[in-house]
């Protein structure tokens, strides 16, 4: 124990424990908290060349990605717009005006687009160090391409992404969990080395949000919550701020931090502008089940699993024969005499996309052999319904009359719900259906 400091290493911590119970009560009072920033200041880049070009090819516009001038360059190249340097000059007048005009810690992304944002905020005597680890994420493959040729390459990956676009890597890129692991590393060196200091970054939307996933202990759970919801609020638009300290608005200062607030400087109404504590989640038991619980499960036990191989066999055959059907003409599924009398459908109208048709099977088969389950911990229905369920209701809503009540067999259900629904398929041709 060293008493000029108050300091105690964890193994004479242990050994004093061992020695008597004033020893392990003096083990404890000399422990102190570790070295904290006191307050951080993450700043996206303005808007980018790439940000255009993005937002272009959502819209159907996907030459910018086809220029050589543009596709042949990496991404870091990247430069601001007028309209991202008039975002930057902005953000720099708010920092200035409502924070402090010098920080103790300048960090910035070594890509061009954080560097030039940087540089256009106009921060007086700012010695800005790049570093590596605030890149934005890697979309590998993905990167410098158009929204429609990932849809005509990548149709699969893309798919793979809805499941789940937390821990999502494209091929050869990073996941927002991989990112989190870089952010973490970021954050360690600057509680040691700048304990009590101020710092600023300027980085990224996704490296910020996974310093909100990791400073605020975020779960995955929450995050998709968030991007369900889809606020503006609670988009990180370009210059936008993320503030957080560790003194609470009443001038309280903790050990770590306890306040964010989010500012777009240059819209206000695009953020909340106003000081939120920090939730970190804990939970106990009970309320741990009660989070599982949230996820419907699918199998019981081996007589469930039977129920929904039977359930996605037949989906399977229903398929298969709508594909067989459609190579005789539209006449022979009944499905589609309506279209047939009026002169047949478009080839957009008569068919699904065959792995659309597999996945509605697979999500209704899947939401009934779970349905039977009396266990307590099989699923815990909340404020708003099991979105298959809700999906499966909606989707089935022309047979709901012929579903038969919990408990019966999924397949014959699913037999009836898929017949009414496929279209014929012309030559193999999978297209998606119209509604």
């Amino acid at each position: 124990l060293d008493l000029a400091t108050g300091l105690c290493s964890p193994m004479s911590r242990l050994k004093l424990a061992a020695m008597c119970p004033l020893a392990r009560a003096l083990s404890n009072a000399v422990r102190v908290p570790p070295p904290r920033m006191a307050e951080l200041v993450l700043v996206r880049h303005g808007e980018s060349e790439g940000n255009i070009a993005h937002r272009r090819s959502l819209r159907g516009d996907h030459a910018l990605y086809e220029n050589p001038f543009f596709a042949q360059r990496h991404s870091s190249q990247w430069r601001l717009t007028n309209l991202g340097i008039e975002e930057a000059v902005k953000t720099g007048e708010w920092l200035r005006s409502n924070i402090d005009t010098n920080f103790d810690r300048y960090y910035v992304s070594e890509y061009v687009r954080a560097m030039e944002t940087a540089a256009k905020l106009g921060l007086p005597d700012a010695t800005w160090y790049s570093e590596t680890f605030l890149r934005e994420r890697d979309l590998g493959i993905f990167d410098l391409m158009s929204h429609a040729e990932r849809r005509q390459k990548f149709a699969e990956e893309l798919r793979r992404r809805e499941r789940d676009r937390f821990f999502f890597a494209p091929p050869g890129g990073e996941s927002l969990a991989d990112v989190c692991l870089r952010v973490d590393r970021v954050i360690n060196s600057l509680h040691r080395e700048c304990a009590g200091q101020r710092i600023i970054i300027v980085c990224h939307g996704e490296v910020m949000w996974a310093f909100r996933i990791r400073l605020e202990r975020m779960g995955q759970v929450h995050y998709r919550e968030l991007e369900q919801l889809q606020s503006m609020h609670d988009h990180i638009h370009n210059c936008q701020i993320l503030h957080y300290t560790r003194t609470s608005p009443d001038g309280h200062e903790s050990p770590w931090f306890t306040h964010m607030r989010s500012v777009c400087p240059w819209d206000s109404s695009r953020s909340r502008n106003t000081w939120e504590e920090i939730q970190r989640p804990k939970y106990d038991s009970t309320q741990l089940m009660h989070q599982v619980c949230k996820v419907h499960r699918i199998i019981d036990d081996d007589a469930a699993a039977d129920r929904l191989s039977e359930a996605v066999s037949a989906a399977r055959q229903v398929i298969a024969n709508a594909a067989l059907a459609s190579s005789a003409g539209p006449a022979a599924d009944p499905s589609s005499s309506s279209s047939s009398s009026s002169g047949g459908d478009s080839s957009g109208q008569k068919s699904y996309r065959m792995n659309a048709s597999w996945q509605s099977g697979t999500d209704q088969a899947s939401m009934f052999t779970g349905a039977e389950s009396a266990h307590p911990d099989a699923w815990s229905p909340t404020s708003r319904s099991s979105p298959g369920i809700a999906a499966m209701s909606a989707r089935a809503k022309p047979q709901a009359a012929a579903a038969p009540a919990v408990g019966a067999r999924a397949d014959a259900w699913l037999l009836g719900a898929e017949a009414g629904r496929v279209r014929a398929m012309k030559g193999g041709a999978v297209d998606a259906p119209a509604a």
